[in-house]
């Protein structure tokens, strides 16, 4: 099943009230919430919660969650109970701190398959992060980082990485 509310301006209130109705639900599987979120508050609600969901896709970029966000995404990476295999965070304002959370929790991670951080500002210190990860993840097949100010120290350490995986 699938809830679409891309470019729907919710608020806390409702932002709160759809985390907590995720958390009780075992039908819904991706949930669409590009540009909809007006507060980082509601975002981070809605991001603690997921090991809690059955979710399998999260579309949410064009949400500015900041690395408030990006941590809250770290922690539930972690999570033995995630079972997001699609995570798509483009255009959030995400520098190298919330890069670094969300990398370390992929190292961890044995269900996420996609992850899109397209368009944020993790730099060369989040690449490097991601090149560490890339090492010991083999679940993931996908990790988008384009437009990100990634220098060439950062590339060669995304390289590296990735010869080892």
């Amino acid at each position: 099943t699938n809830l679409n509310l891309n470019i729907r301006r919710l608020n806390d209130e409702y932002s709160h009230a759809l985390s907590q109705s995720l958390v009780h639900n075992t039908v819904l599987q991706v949930l669409n919430l590009v540009s909809s979120i007006t507060q980082t508050n509601a975002e981070v609600a809605i991001l603690r919660i997921l090991p809690e969901t059955n979710l399998k896709k999260l579309y949410a970029s064009y949400n500015c969650i900041q690395n408030v966000g990006a941590l809250a995404v770290g922690t539930a990476l972690r999570s033995s109970t995630l079972t997001l295999k699609e995570l798509h965070l483009d255009y959030n304002n995400i520098t190298a701190e919330g890069a670094k959370s969300i990398a370390q929790g992929l190292q961890e991670n044995q269900t996420l398959e996609i992850c899109q951080l397209n368009c944020n500002d993790i730099g060369e210190d989040g690449a490097v992060e991601f090149g560490r990860m890339l090492e010991r993840n083999t679940t993931l097949h996908k990790l988008g980082l384009n437009r990100n100010r990634i220098t060439s120290h950062g590339g060669m350490a995304l390289w590296e990485g990735l010869q080892t995986n």
